[in-house]
């Protein structure tokens, strides 16, 4: 019997509002993203947004915008790390034009915990995977504010993706520090 991994969860089958946890205030995440680049804007947003359903694909947008190159996987999301040496794991650990950024929420949030969507599922850890690593895109158009999942290059700390879409109000909530190395 083949295993079972993320690739076989159908999102639209699953009550959400059952797989929540709360990220408390005051918790430090970090990201690290191009100089000059505000580390609370999404990544992407020129091919994708979290608001769309999943069939809008890449490729839908580059044919759309009469691209003729390749455009990002995009996803109109921002990801945070835990810490900072999961965050410059994430980037490849190629830091030159990049900024690392610690973001401090001022208050708690509530998002989508996929360790509670696999343990129902009957995933075992690690569910992420260098080759499974856009559980995110599952996300799309599901109105949820933020998701949590172990990260596929330290399976033993977190990212947290924000769907700005659906989670204006983040910034509000946040202080952001820029890290000088």
């Amino acid at each position: 019997m083949k295993k079972k991994t993320i690739d076989d969860i159908n999102i639209d089958t699953i009550d959400l509002s059952k797989h929540l946890v709360t990220v408390h205030c005051g918790t430090k995440l970090y990201r690290i993203v191009h100089k000059g680049t505000d580390p609370l804007i999404p990544t992407g947003r020129e091919s994708r947004f979290a608001s769309q359903p999943p069939q809008y694909s890449p490729e839908v947008y580059k044919k759309a915008l009469g691209m003729g190159t390749a455009i990002s996987v995009g996803t109109g999301t921002s990801c945070f790390c835990e810490s900072l040496a999961t965050a410059k794991l994430e980037v490849g650990g190629h830091l030159q034009d990049k900024q690392a950024y610690e973001i401090i929420l001022k208050s708690d949030i509530t998002i989508v915990d996929m360790d509670s969507i696999c343990r129902a599922e009957g995933i075992n850890k690690p569910y992420i995977t260098e080759e499974r690593t856009e559980i995110c895109h599952k996300f799309y158009g599901k109105k949820v504010k933020g998701l949590r999942y172990e990260s596929s290059k330290n399976t033993k700390e977190y990212n947290i993706v924000i769907f700005p879409d659906w989670f204006p109000e983040f910034k509000s909530i946040v202080e952001v520090k820029k890290i000088n190395e």
